[in-house]
């Protein structure tokens, strides 16, 4: 890849980013949502989470099949990915992925922290 592909693919992320931002900045409107807890029973590796969220969580989250227990854990497995995903992107985009699925679902402590990452992205895109 070229260096003039890096710098496009570079401000089409931070455009993107940035647009969500705003979005999820717009439905917290102002709040400051309490932390979250995650919980302890979740395997270290966070690449394994990431496979548990996808192949266990994610097929009743979208197709809706989900009660509050599968929504609550789906919401427990991606909070055991905020840490990795404040410097991976595949972590980040299991966060996007939710965010669209979870519409009017996602709480302000989920908004709160997919609200961070974004930021802690950004900031890295224009460190950089």
């Amino acid at each position: 890849m070229g260096a003039d592909e890096t710098l496009l693919r570079r401000l089409l992320l931070r455009q993107a980013l940035a647009g969500r931002l705003t979005e999820v900045e717009k439905r917290l409107g102002g709040e400051t949502p309490a932390s979250r807890a995650t919980l302890d029973s979740l395997p270290d590796d966070p690449d394994e989470v990431l496979r548990l969220l996808m192949v266990r969580l994610w097929p009743q989250i979208v197709q809706g099949d989900a009660g509050e227990t599968q929504l609550r854990a789906f919401v427990d497995y991606l909070f055991a990915l905020k840490t990795p995903a404040a410097h991976d992107l595949r972590f980040l985009d299991a966060w996007n992925n939710a965010y669209e699925v979870l519409g009017p679902r996602a709480g302000n402590a989920f908004l709160g922290a997919y609200a961070e990452l974004l930021r802690a992205h950004l900031a890295r895109l224009e460190a950089s």
